[in-house]
């Protein structure tokens, strides 16, 4: 019995046409848009449009089990971690990514289904973290909008009043940078200080009432806050030390990462 050809073309273009369809169910996707807001008094720094803001997938990194287990049986010892304290893109390379376009739209797909962290930044704008992504399988993840606020260069201050804002990021790049005034710290704000710099401050300075760690304010080196490559950060890059002379400071709810000496308080 002969075959028809066209038969055949037909019966291979409708297997292909499934397995397509089945590996599209088998994932997922995302999408959302990134707006940046000019907070600041320079406006120099008003948007023209949102395109080229990096949108990067990461998988979560695993927890220190030893910490995990005692946070579990000894909550009150204060030693908790989480993927928002532990985290740094610096540390991995991307699943995938991608860059916004001019209305600060981005989409990715083909996302296998699972828990991710995605990782939002722009050079001198700032960085955001968006922790437990959740992927399901032929779904379109919405993650509506997130901004992103220009980034803060942290000089010496004897004015009185400083703060840190939620979501915001800030960079200390002077070798010792000193805010005389009374300082706040708000939850989620980023502080990132250059290799062998040092923060002091002198004066009284306020941390955030909650006790969520998900919401931790965080000092971190600076060196490549930007790349995406997954370098990672050395010894080399930490900052020295963060320093508290103030006669009234209740450190709480925030981490201190890449320290080259020590946290001193000496109030």
């Amino acid at each position: 019995m002969k075959t028809n050809p066209l038969i055949i073309a037909l019966l291979v273009f409708v297997g292909l046409m499934c397995m397509n369809s089945c590996t599209k169910v088998s994932t997922g996707s995302l999408c959302g848009k990134v707006v940046l807001e000019n907070d600041s008094e320079d406006p120099a720094n008003d948007p023209v449009d949102y395109s080229g803001i990096t949108v990067a997938l990461y998988e979560i990194p695993e927890l220190d089990t030893t910490i995990t287990r005692i946070n579990t049986e000894y909550p009150q010892t204060g030693v908790q971690i989480s993927t928002e304290t532990q985290f740094d893109h610096r540390d991995y390379s991307p699943l995938r990514s991608t860059q916004t376009t001019g209305d600060g739209s981005y989409s990715i797909t083909d996302i296998d289904p699972g828990i991710y962290v995605l990782v939002l930044l722009k050079e001198l704008w700032g960085i955001r973290y968006i922790c437990s992504v959740s992927i399901e399988k032929a779904v379109d993840s919405d993650l509506g909008i997130a901004t992103l606020y220009p980034e803060k260069i942290c000089e010496s201050y004897t004015e009185a009043g400083f703060n840190f804002l939620a979501d915001h990021t800030y960079h200390v790049n002077q070798i010792s940078t000193t805010f005389m005034g009374a300082v706040s710290v708000e939850p989620k704000a980023q502080i990132y200080v250059e290799p062998g710099c040092s923060v002091r401050f002198m004066g009284s300075v306020a941390f955030p009432g909650e006790s969520d760690i998900n919401n931790a304010w965080v000092f971190k080196a600076a060196k490549n806050m930007y790349d995406i490559s997954g370098a990672g950060i050395e010894p080399a890059d930490y900052y020295s030390s963060v320093e508290f002379q103030g006669a009234s400071v209740d450190i709480k709810n925030g981490v201190f990462r890449h320290l080259g000496n020590a946290v001193l308080c000496s109030g």
